[in-house]
């Protein structure tokens, strides 16, 4: 017999881990790309290091992401199978988690179809390079916060509560998170971004 709770364990690391991974990659490529333009010359060995950085944090990054988003929705039934419908529906707690979760998965996914459209010509522009940053550091907040309840819920507890222990009591209060605030901001920067890649790259851009 399959123990859903333990394979939701599994499946919830295996997605926070991804898009850990993901979002740092990111964060990396950003400052290695800062360095290189401000700072290249003015130190041999940091060169090459920010060189190398810039060039493997970035694949790195949106393979990790593709994993993580695939592994977000199996993360997702898995729960369902590991949680009883009726506790889910009547905690606020399972609520603000859920909630979180489909912001974040939503705004990784949006961030990858970027990558994925338009590869690396992303980084190209510094506007575009913030967009996407700060995609993927809003999303990893959003992913922190759902795990922090989701501690909360499978052990009452959580790792956030050792550095933000007025964070529990705020978890358990019922939030409202606006769903098409999530939807505008992606709809948003799928129209802005490609605007800023095709004035950099002329109005046929390769893929």
């Amino acid at each position: 017999m399959v123990e859903f709770s333990l394979v939701h364990s599994i499946t919830t690391e295996m997605c926070t881990g991804f898009l850990t991974l993901s979002a740092f990659s990111i964060l990396l490529k950003f400052v290695a790309d800062g360095y290189l333009r401000r700072f290249q010359g003015k130190a041999g060995s940091l060169d090459w290091l920010a060189t190398k950085f810039s060039q493997y944090a970035e694949p790195a990054s949106y393979l990790a992401m593709g994993a993580g988003v695939i592994m977000v929705l199996v993360s997702g039934m898995t729960g369902l199978l590991s949680w009883q419908f009726d506790r889910l529906a009547q905690s606020s707690l399972a609520h603000n988690k859920v909630l979180l979760t489909v912001a974040s998965e939503v705004i990784f996914m949006g961030a990858f179809i970027l990558r994925a459209r338009y590869s690396s010509k992303l980084w190209t522009d510094r506007l575009t390079a913030w967009i996407y940053l700060v995609l993927a550091m809003i999303a990893f907040l959003l992913l922190v916060l759902q795990d922090s309840m989701a501690g909360q819920m499978a052990k009452g507890k959580s790792l956030l509560d050792y550095f933000f222990p007025w964070l529990k009591n705020m978890e358990a209060q019922a939030i409202s998170f606006p769903v098409w605030g999530s939807i505008l901001t992606i709809i948003g920067t799928v129209v802005r971004v490609p605007s800023r890649v095709t004035a950099i790259n002329g109005p046929h851009c390769p893929e």
